[in-house]
């Protein structure tokens, strides 16, 4: 059989381009996830395995993009450094795969293929799409568009809801104590921290003293709105193809 290294992916890349795809039945990074989930990756997972020297074709490749300013797009396919890095994948999944089996036979065998179909499945399910109801996106993206400009026209004279160096600075400016992250050479002293969580917890403390914070309530609330705005009613229309999603789900490591 053949063997791939993230073989959902893989067979997608390879039906795309126009090849048979149906002899790829076996997925040594999924045999790697289910040994150590931490090292699945085709070069950590190798590294582990055989040696750092893995790793050396590609911090070399990368270290010529950089200098050449090449992206993947525009880097040439002749060149040393590329072909030693794409060489070595088919090798070094191929030994991978050997190294890890047994120990995949031996302890994980059921789980393994339980991936494996479901990876196929899923294969199956992309490729075909996923039907997206246009008409409630649209509503839906209109709806919070509204809210997100009443709020926007709310502090059209400051702060911006979406900086947090501005939030920050108001929060606390009105008391509020800050998380702050590490140091660094940008920010010596760290910078303010406003999560979810951080705002979450100012506005049930106002509210727990009956003082609502409004300000910390509509920073939340504007957040969630471009979140669901962009995030998710606005992806979907614009990765939308004829009324469908072809999305990629990592099937490993997936939590109920």
């Amino acid at each position: 059989p053949l063997i791939a290294h993230r073989m959902k992916f893989d067979i997608q890349f390879l039906r795309n381009a126009g090849f048979k795809t149906r002899r790829i039945l076996e997925d040594s990074k999924a045999a790697a996830w289910l040994l150590n989930p931490a090292m699945s990756s085709l070069k950590p997972a190798a590294a582990q395995r055989f040696g750092q020297w893995v790793l050396e074709g590609e911090t070399k490749m990368k270290d010529l993009m950089k200098k050449n300013k090449w992206t993947w797009e525009t880097i040439p396919i002749d060149t040393f450094e590329y072909l030693y890095y794409a060489g070595m994948d088919p090798v070094l999944t191929a030994r991978l795969y050997e190294m890890n089996q047994p120990l995949v036979d031996q302890h994980y065998r059921e789980l393994y293929d339980l991936e494996l179909e479901v990876a196929l499945i899923m294969v199956e399910a992309e490729q075909r799409g996923m039907n997206v109801d246009l008409n409630y996106c649209w509503e839906q993206l209109e709806i919070l568009e509204a809210e997100i400009l009443d709020l926007e026209t709310k502090y059209a004279d400051g702060p911006n809801l979406g900086s947090v160096k501005q939030v920050a600075e108001v929060l606390v400016a009105a008391g509020h104590r800050l998380p702050k992250t590490a140091p660094s050479k940008t920010f010596p002293q760290g910078q303010y921290q406003v999560t979810e969580e951080v705002l979450e917890n100012i506005v049930a403390e106002a509210e727990a003293k009956g003082m609502p914070n409004v300000f910390a309530k509509d920073v939340l609330q504007y957040r969630r709105l471009n979140k669901n705005a962009g995030t998710y009613f606005g992806a979907y229309l614009d990765l939308e193809i004829d009324g469908k999603i072809h999305t990629f789900i990592e099937t490993l490591g997936a939590r109920n």
